[in-house]
């Protein structure tokens, strides 16, 4: 079974990275690739999943500025996790060897990269520019919830509708997102999943990220295992839950999750138009890839990575 999530995200409060929840198992394993864009991260994540495709559960971790790449994988049954280490979700070993390992794609870059030192700080520096305008957009939002979550009386939810019992195993929390921004406004990725059920709770969109936090206590409380979604709105809301042991998805909206804001207008003017910021950026971005693409040595990156997985 494949799943599809967001393990970092662009957000009202800036860039959040959740990658320690990509492989909660403590007796996991992770390889962390290191190496500019256009190096052949994503292509070698895609093609490690596609290897055990019909061997293995695969978690599928997508960038939140370029949904088509990825930032990691995680193969259930080998019990492994291959990640994006570098900027902006920087991520390094804690006990190299033992828990990860470093896989530095950079390596294969050839020496002519060089020539085109200034054109690549160009388009960074595009790049750059375009995420700073993005984050002006988004930080606007954030107040604008925060006064409407002042001004919500809470309706408090029940949830004897999931038939919750005590399991015995300790509960285990993972936090990650399953929405992304771009030109088109906001998005989300939930759908791409199978689920048992889908529950849409049926109150405004406050007081039902309000009543997700009471139900990830009581999940909590029963020892589920579960994954709580952050609001890439105001990440101090969880938008979503899904209940691994049930395979059941305790969503705060069933089309999106302004459509009840009180204040929905302005914060869709804002989201689309740091979307389009960020789609600049992911252009920007594509053009610096192209010029390490065409001065990487991917026959003896390929070599080497006969040896590592």
């Amino acid at each position: 079974m494949e799943k599809h999530f967001l393990a970092s995200a662009n957000t009202s409060i800036g860039f959040i990275n959740k990658f320690n929840f990509i492989n909660p198992n403590e007796n996991g394993f992770t390889f962390i690739l290191k190496g500019g864009p256009g190096t052949g991260k994503s292509t070698i994540m895609k093609q490690l999943a596609k290897k055990y495709s019909n061997k293995s559960d695969i978690e599928y971790f997508y960038c939140s500025s370029d949904p088509e790449s990825l930032d990691g994988v995680r193969i259930l049954s080998k019990n492994i996790s291959v990640v994006d280490g570098t900027a902006p979700h920087i991520t390094e070993a804690t006990i190299p060897g033992v828990k990860e390992k470093i896989v530095n794609v950079g390596e294969f870059i050839k020496e002519e990269i060089k020539k085109d030192k200034k054109k690549i700080e160009k388009y960074l520096n595009k790049k750059t520019l375009c995420f700073k305008k993005a984050y002006k957009y988004l930080n606007a939002i954030k107040p604008i919830i925060d006064i409407e979550i002042l001004q919500t009386k809470i309706k408090d939810e029940n949830f004897d509708f999931l038939n919750l019992t005590k399991q015995k195993n300790k509960f285990e929390e993972r936090v990650l997102f399953f929405s992304y921004i771009n030109s088109n406004g906001l998005n989300y990725i939930y759908k791409k999943n199978k689920y048992k059920k889908v529950f849409y709770l049926k109150n405004d969109y406050i007081n039902n990220c309000k009543n997700l936090l009471k139900l990830s206590n009581i999940l909590k409380e029963n020892n589920y295992k579960f994954i709580s979604f952050l609001s890439v709105l105001n990440p101090e809301l969880i938008e979503g839950i899904f209940i691994e042991k049930l395979n059941v998805l305790v969503l705060a909206f069933k089309l999106s999750s302004i459509q009840t804001l009180k204040n929905k207008n302005i914060i869709n003017v804002l989201i689309k138009k740091a979307g389009k910021q960020i789609e600049m950026a992911k252009k920007y971005h594509k053009t610096v890839e192209s010029f390490y693409i065409k001065n990487m040595d991917f026959d003896k990156l390929n070599n080497y990575l006969s040896t590592v997985f």
